[in-house]
């Protein structure tokens, strides 16, 4: 992130320990800065500065061990950090309900042995999904002794076998089991899973390649995506009666002919994401047929079953004029349909879709190569209610053509070229926008305080702000949004090359003009905003004024609108809400400096400093990190 760099902070960070000067001798150790020590040597410092009033010594010691044993007995989850705490630590925490050994990437089975016997009153989940190593001996060992476990993860593990898939089979009470890419793992050890595992009700077996077939009548979640299985093993899922999720993405083995299921499969489902269809579905919604079987006329007839169908996505598929007719006949309207990245999509049966469609209002056709303006014009004309359509990288022949379209493919330096301009807006942009949000915050104390109060009251002090979160805390989104209005990422929008000439603000614009728009002229306009230069992020709160015309556009707008605008705002709530809610923050020196430098994207010309010091209440959350 270049200028807001914790480590540098950390050398001007200093530990308040109470309003009088400390008598003892500072510690050397305080020199890295609390952050950077481990919770046992923060013990020892504060301890040290304690060292001539025995009273306070005597108080600290005893909170601390009242603290730790109270933490420690009521814990339900656990994520360390590395496997060798295990055996040393575990036995600590006598209520662990979830176990996440994500960050172990060496679990061997002496230590799954560990965590049956310090765990087996009361461990329900443990995740496994990043770990190796272990072996069927493990897995027993720990199903065997932990009679409340109801949900593992064994995702990526590549070297797990039937042993393995038998040993599970002994947890009596297991209900959810996931076993992507477990590739070794056949019928044989599925078998044994469903006949001892009763209560199973969701089951992942996502690139498991050796599995042909599957049978237990119990489950209600199925995702067997990019398998390779055939028609073969559709009556054994027309068996399962209490099936409400299915998923059967880039099963390619299975054609049109084959991939017609009765109701009783997902007739309580509401939205299905299938490569294989599921006939007669009542409550169906939605239809994504992620690059699946080719869209024919028989296929669109089979959709025409879907009573309820208002969205179906065709993405990545092959379609066939025929079947984009079909469609078309269907006596109902569709609201979405999405054709991206769809070959076969010609203007003909485009044009027939659409007219028939007239209710539709969102239409995606990216990256679809024989449109002409003839469809576009179907398009604009025949759907009135159309709210948003996508045509990226669609190539508008002027006329219609019986000749075949040529595509034109990236060559090495179009692909380098494009990386680099990924690199540069995905990760400059965004550290910009993190450290202009940190200095107006830090000249801001009080908005900071409203911040900081938000995060508080929704997230709390007993864990760490995540992606969820984001979406429940409106005033760090004003402060992100205010951020951008007045230090854009870009100043200046990506040039615009007009199509044709047009008259635009009383000036005249030949054809073939460079348009700029400077966008950061715009966000301080005080003809569209009171006190332009003031960081006021309430003038956003319930969304008034954001969206108002075309007067805050940090992003731009239209079809050349920043494609990774979600994904960094994202990124910036994130960092931003864990920077407030785990540090106390102050400036060096009076206020901090705000002035802009020079370039393509918007930065400080003086890079951010600032101090920091691990909020009190967080010490001991953030000593488990």
């Amino acid at each position: 992130m270049g200028p807001l760099d914790l480590g540098e902070a950390h050398e001007s960070t200093v530990v308040h320990l109470r309003e009088t000067p400390c008598r003892g001798p500072v510690h050397p150790r305080i020199s890295r800065g609390p952050a950077a020590l481990e919770p046992e040597e923060i013990i020892f410092t504060i301890i040290d500065y304690l060292n001539d009033d025995p009273f306070s010594k005597k108080s600290f010691s005893l909170t601390c061990k009242a603290l730790y044993s109270i933490e420690s007995h009521h814990r339900k989850t656990l994520k360390p950090l590395r496997a060798e705490l295990l055996s040393r630590t575990l036995h600590r925490y006598p209520h662990i309900e979830h176990l996440d050994l994500t960050l172990c990437p060496r679990i061997e089975d002496i230590m799954l042995n560990v965590v049956s016997l310090a765990c087996k009153d009361a461990l329900c989940s443990i995740n496994l999904s990043r770990s190796r190593f272990f072996t069927n001996i493990g897995l027993s060992s720990l199903v065997s002794s932990c009679f409340n476990l109801v949900e593992i993860d064994l995702s990526n593990g590549v070297e797990l076998n039937d042993l393995a898939a038998a040993a599970i089979a002994e947890a009596k009470n297991l209900e959810k089991l996931w076993l992507s890419r477990c590739k070794l793992i056949t019928d044989m050890g599925i078998g044994c899973v469903v006949v001892g595992c009763r209560k199973l009700r969701l089951i992942c077996l996502k690139w498991c390649l050796k599995l042909l077939a599957l049978k237990c009548k119990e489950f209600r979640s199925l995702d067997l995506s990019y398998l390779q299985i055939t028609e073969k093993c559709l009556p054994s899922i027309l068996q399962l009666q209490h099936l409400e999720d299915l998923v059967l993405e880039g099963c390619l083995g299975i054609d049109d002919n084959a991939s017609l299921l009765s109701n009783r499969v997902a007739s309580h489902s509401s939205h299905v994401g299938l490569s294989s269809l599921i006939n007669g579905a009542e409550n169906l919604r939605e239809l994504t047929l992620a690059y699946g079987p080719a869209i024919t006329e028989d296929l669109a007839k089979c959709l025409h079953t879907f009573s309820g169908l208002r969205s179906v996505k065709f993405d990545g598929c092959l379609v066939k004029c025929s079947g984009v007719r079909a469609i078309g006949r269907w006596p109902r309207s569709l609201k979405e349909l999405s054709f991206s990245k769809c070959s076969g999509v010609e203007d003909d049966s485009l044009s027939f879709l659409v007219r028939a469609h007239k209710e539709l209002t969102k239409l995606d056709i990216t990256c679809c190569r024989k449109i002409t303006y003839d469809s576009v014009d179907s398009i604009t004309s025949s759907c009135r209610s159309l709210t948003s359509v996508r045509m990226e990288s669609c190539s508008l022949n002027p006329c219609r053509s019986n000749s075949t379209t040529s595509l034109t493919l990236f060559g090495t330096n179009d692909c380098s070229n494009v990386y680099q301009m990924m690199f540069i807006a995905g990760t400059e942009t965004t550290a910009n926008t993190l450290e202009w949000a940190m200095a107006l915050l830090l000249n801001h104390p009080k908005v900071m305080l409203k911040v900081k109060a938000e995060i508080d009251e929704h997230v709390g002090h007993g864990r760490l702000l995540n992606e969820s979160d984001t979406a429940k805390l409106p005033y760090l989104g004003c402060v992100i949004t205010e951020t951008l209005r007045l230090y854009p990422p870009a100043p200046l929008l990506l040039p615009h090359l007009s199509s044709e000439a047009c008259t635009a603000g009383g000036f005249d614009i030949p054809q073939g003009t460079m348009l700029v728009v400077n966008a950061w002229t715009m966000h301080r306009d005080p003809k569209l905003w009171e006190e332009p230069d003031e960081f006021k992020p309430e003038r956003f709160l319930g969304g008034s004024g954001e969206r108002e015309g075309f007067k805050y556009i940090p992003f731009g707008t239209g079809r050349r609108v920043c494609p990774g605008a979600g994904m960094g705002l994202q990124i910036v709530s994130l960092a931003l809400g864990a920077l407030i809610q785990c540090f106390e923050w102050d400036t060096i020196g009076a206020v901090e400096d705000m002035s802009q430098g020079s370039g393509i994207t918007l930065f400080k010309a003086k890079p951010l400093e600032a101090s920091c010091s691990p909020r009190r209440d967080l010490i001991a959350l953030l000593s488990h990190l």
